[in-house]
Order: C-alpha cells, then sequence, then structure tokens
C-alpha cells in the first residue's frame, strides 16, 4: 500500500471522527440543535465535494496529461459550481442558522480541499 493510499484512508477516518464528534456534541447537548443542523448539513455537502473531487483525482490519473487536466480541473469548476448551487440552496429553502452553515461550509471545503491536494501531491510522487 501507498503512501498515498494511507493518507487517503486517514482523511477517510478524519472526515468519519469529525461527523462522530459533532454527533457526540449534539446528543450531549453540548451544542445547541440550531448549530448542530447547519454545522451537519454544511459538512455534508463538503464531503460529497470531497468524494467526488477523489473521483475526478482518480480518473484524471488513469489517463493522459490532458485527461488529468480536464479531469482534475474542469472538475473543480464543475463542483465548485455545483457547491454554489447547493449553497444557495440550503440558504434559500432550509431554515438554518446562515452564520454557522456559511462559516462551517467555509471551513470543511478549504480542509477537505487540502486533504485533496495532499493526497494529489503522495500521488504524483
Amino acid at each position: 500500500m501507498s503512501s498515498a493510499d494511507r493518507f487517503l484512508i486517514k482523511s477517510l477516518i478524519a472526515v468519519f471522527i469529525i461527523s462522530l464528534l459533532l454527533l457526540i456534541a449534539y446528543f450531549f447537548s453540548v451544542i445547541p440543535e440550531e448549530f448542530f443542523t447547519a454545522v451537519l448539513i454544511a459538512d455534508s455537502l463538503a464531503v460529497l465535494n470531497y468524494f467526488s473531487g477523489l473521483i475526478c483525482i482518480k480518473i484524471g490519473l488513469k489517463g493522459s496529461q490532458d485527461t488529468f487536466f480536464k479531469a482534475t480541473l474542469g472538475g473543480m469548476g464543475i463542483r465548485l459550481l455545483v457547491m454554489l448551487l447547493l449553497v444557495f440552496i440550503s440558504l434559500t429553502y432550509l431554515n438554518i442558522n446562515r452564520n454557522s452553515f456559511i462559516f462551517s461550509i467555509l471551513f470543511f471545503y478549504i480542509l477537505y480541499l487540502i486533504f485533496e491536494l495532499i493526497y494529489l501531491y503522495m500521488k504524483k510522487i
């Protein structure tokens, strides 16, 4: 197993632990329900983005350099537009705490993007 694959497993475990800690904090009444709902939705959207990013990276690494750029950069552009649409829909139609949601999605988006970049860097070495 390569170091990139080990990192991928560790990052997936980190994603699971973050979600688990959020659930535990909610069940022990450490965080209020409105905050929990906003952060959980933000984390779920960011995790979907992360998994789709990993799929794009895997597809890009299997092909030529042209395929790689199309899959990673094109995939990143499409994922960013989809995330923007999902954030807009969430803020418009869901009754969630807007500040918690926006800051949480920003935090999780950056965190999982860092995971993607580290994985890509390790995979290319």
